[in-house]
């Protein structure tokens, strides 16, 4: 008999054998993938604008004002009155193909007569000319291009219905790790607000983070951000534009506060926010950038950034992504996430390297959904189904 006082124990170790078999099985199953440097660049990222369309108004017409009666118009039908059928004469049937070419030549010339009469009408107060303007239907990029499959003969995984999507208004994207981690992010725009909500499934452990904040032109302006480990605020940070501070810290209630920023000059971003306005602008980023994880804020200094992209393709096993990162670098720290981006799917972060306790744990892309559309997914099951 095994005494009760060592039974947590022996539970424990049962378990922790058991999911580490199944690891173990799990990478037997689905393909590793490999991620591969490329040496000569051979693709760029696009810079997106943020600026929106206004919607087009369907406006009511106004009542068409009543042209004035022409001088020599045709005296008003009486329509009590049953109408007064003249007797046309007959014509011979020899002639009929000639006049009837000669009634369609002068069909044709009425018609653009008039259309010449009413450009020359000059719009006086009592008169109204409304111009309609020609119906454009809006071609999406999705009709304009060529469908193209998951993925092409050169093993590269494209976009199944458009060739470089514009920038969404929503995206859903989710991601698969060693050990069977998964994770998903949403990003959303609401107008001149975006949020965006990122879980990564860690074995025992779940990262939550929640960013808000408003859009002004190009730009991303958060507000608010909150890191959560296994349902409780770890860490978080409030961007105070009015007083030109950053608070951070861990818990609910930042204690820590920045000096005065210039935030025209110098962009202060959480991780999630500065990896989507990466994505936005192409990689081109201003000299230097505040980045706060919610426990601490760093300065970026981005000036040699875009010549240091580096190209790099990642095998799924299902087919090859191309992606770009950018070797952001932060003085008195190791890097602990590292964002590498999709540029054939609209620049999304593709590939996400999470530092904890010393260990990296990379997680990459496995799904992508722009605008309510599913672009691309891997077609093998991954460690936790997905339900859309």
């Amino acid at each position: 008999m095994i005494k009760a006082e060592y039974r947590p124990f022996i539970i424990a170790i049962i378990l922790s054998l058991a999911v580490h078999i199944g690891f173990g099985v799990s990478g037997i199953i689905r393909p590793t993938p490999k991620l591969s440097e490329v040496k000569t660049p051979t693709i760029v990222m696009r810079q997106f604008s943020l600026e929106q369309t206004p919607p087009a108004v369907v406006e009511t017409p106004s009542p068409v004002a009543v042209a004035p009666k022409p001088k020599n118009a045709p005296p008003k039908v009486d329509k009590s009155q049953p109408p007064v059928v003249e007797e046309t004469p007959a014509v011979e049937e020899d002639r009929l193909p000639e006049i009837v070419e000669q009634t369609e030549i002068k069909e044709e010339q009425s018609i653009w007569t008039v259309i010449e009469d009413e450009e020359e009408t000059p719009v006086t107060e009592e008169t109204s000319v409304i111009e309609e303007a020609p119906i454009v239907k809006e071609t999406s990029i999705v009709e304009e291009t060529t469908a193209h499959n998951n993925s092409t003969n050169d093993g590269v995984i494209r976009p199944q219905d458009a060739l470089n999507p514009q920038f969404p208004n929503s995206a859903k994207l989710k991601y698969e790790g060693p050990m069977s981690i998964t994770g998903n992010m949403n990003y959303q725009r609401d107008g001149q607000n975006y949020t965006i909500y990122a879980a990564f499934h860690i074995p025992f452990n779940k990262r939550e983070f929640e960013v808000s904040g408003t859009i002004d032109g190009n730009n991303l302006i958060p507000h608010t951000y909150t890191d959560k480990r296994k349902g409780k605020v770890y860490a978080s940070a409030l961007f105070d534009r009015e007083n030109n501070t950053v608070q951070f810290g861990q818990g609910e209630e930042p204690t820590q506060s920045t000096d005065e920023i210039d935030f025209a000059k110098t962009p202060a971003y959480d991780l999630f926010s500065w990896a989507w306005q990466v994505a936005i602008n192409g990689g081109n980023m201003p000299e230097t950038v505040w980045v706060t994880n919610g426990k601490k804020i760093y300065e970026y200094r981005t000036e040699n950034a875009q010549n240091g992209m580096k190209e790099s393709v990642f095998d799924t096993g299902e087919g090859k992504l191309r992606l770009l990162s950018l070797p952001f670098e932060r003085e008195g720290s190791s890097t602990e996430y590292e964002f590498s981006f999709a540029p054939d799917f609209a620049n999304v972060p593709a590939l996400i390297t999470m530092t904890a306790d010393g260990k990296k744990q990379t997680v990459h892309l496995i799904r992508v959904e722009l605008d309510g559309k599913k672009h691309w997914e891997a077609r093998r099951e991954t460690g936790v189904r997905n339900k859309d």
